[in-house]
């Protein structure tokens, strides 16, 4: 699916990107975990650094990770090949991060860190959110929210000027998988 909005870098739409059980193990992990998670009282973030078939968890060990991986991975990868198969050499493993935003909570506009070659969000609840916001603009200007549907995954790979935020102006948390491919960008 493409939206009507030309932004700084071309992106993807997927809709149903996860399984019905693969959906609602998230949902579930989300109300059962992130209370745990690293947390500054707006957001709440569970690391998964999986290399191979190997997943190396920051703060959370259980196996259900790698088939959530499994999963969505082709999509990830494929979205690579689409968008800038050239960074592919430079891939060295992916982040797979739980991501529960609490309500009035806001990250600022901001491009991905150089060493993430592709970022990919999936939405996971609530049913009615706030999708990600693209700008064309370092100042938020120019700016486009991605419509939020529970599994729909924004997609693009990172450049100087892929500018971008989210935040929760509901009364639910916004619950978020954001799956990285890590890398050098520069091979």
């Amino acid at each position: 699916m493409k939206m009507n909005y030309s932004w700084n870098a071309d992106y993807i739409i997927l809709e149903d990107v996860f399984s019905p059980e693969t959906l609602d193990w998230c949902r579930q992990y989300f109300k059962e975990k992130a209370d745990g998670w690293k947390n500054d009282k707006l957001i709440k973030i569970s690391k998964n650094k999986i290399w191979g078939m190997y997943c190396e968890s920051n703060e959370i060990e259980d196996p259900e990770i790698l088939n959530v991986y499994r999963e969505a991975f082709p999509y990830v990868f494929g979205a690579m090949m689409k968008l800038a198969p050239e960074r592919l050499t430079g891939f060295k493993y992916a982040e797979l991060n739980f991501v529960q935003q609490n309500p009035g909570a806001s990250f600022p506009v901001h491009p991905d860190i150089v060493s993430k070659l592709c970022s990919v969000a999936i939405y996971i609840s609530p049913e009615k959110g706030n999708g990600t916001v693209l700008c064309r603009h370092k100042d938020g200007s120019g700016s486009y929210e991605v419509p939020w549907k529970v599994n729909r995954a924004l997609m693009f790979c990172r450049t100087n000027d892929t500018w971008h935020y989210y935040h929760n102006t509901t009364d639910h948390p916004r619950d978020c998988l954001v799956f990285n491919l890590i890398g050098d960008p520069r091979t």
